[in-house]
């Protein structure tokens, strides 16, 4: 019977998966929060798990007016995000969602991103954002604005 887990450590994860095989982590990965990258994320590539991504949008921040964002790494990740969108057609957030599911063509896990859907203009939106593909230099540009956590 497959498990997953949320909100361990990476010690945890693998004292957890010695017992029984888990399958999934779940964790809060964007753009505005990036933690998971740091231990973690290396634990779950070795263990072979996928990585269940909530609040891909940062609970909303990356979909809201640029004047909500505060400091001078959010501004630029922000003017980032509405120039990568103008370019595209789509908007800001759907490029943030975009960005997470990158990360498993980066990291050679497999991403699952579950962004909140409040309607279904969400769901087509959030649907709409897997087809999106960003360019070597766009995601470059979104991995140097790293906000501050």
């Amino acid at each position: 019977m497959p498990i997953g887990l949320s909100n361990v450590t990476a010690e945890d994860l693998r004292a957890a998966h010695a017992v029984h095989p888990v399958a999934a982590l779940q964790e809060q990965w964007s753009l505005v929060q990036r933690d998971i990258e740091q231990q973690l994320l290396p634990t779950v590539t070795d263990l072979g798990m996928v990585v269940v991504a909530h609040s891909p949008t940062g609970h909303g921040l990356l979909h809201q007016a640029r004047s909500t964002t505060d400091g001078q790494t959010a501004s630029g990740l922000r003017s980032a995000l509405d120039q990568i969108a103008s370019t595209h057609g789509v908007t800001a957030g759907q490029v943030a969602l975009a960005w997470v599911h990158h990360r498993q063509q980066v990291h050679g896990v497999p991403v699952v991103p579950i962004p909140g859907t409040t309607s279904i203009s969400h769901l087509r939106s959030n649907v709409a954002a897997g087809d999106l593909t960003l360019s070597d230099d766009e995601l470059l540009r979104l991995n140097s604005l790293r906000a501050a956590t």
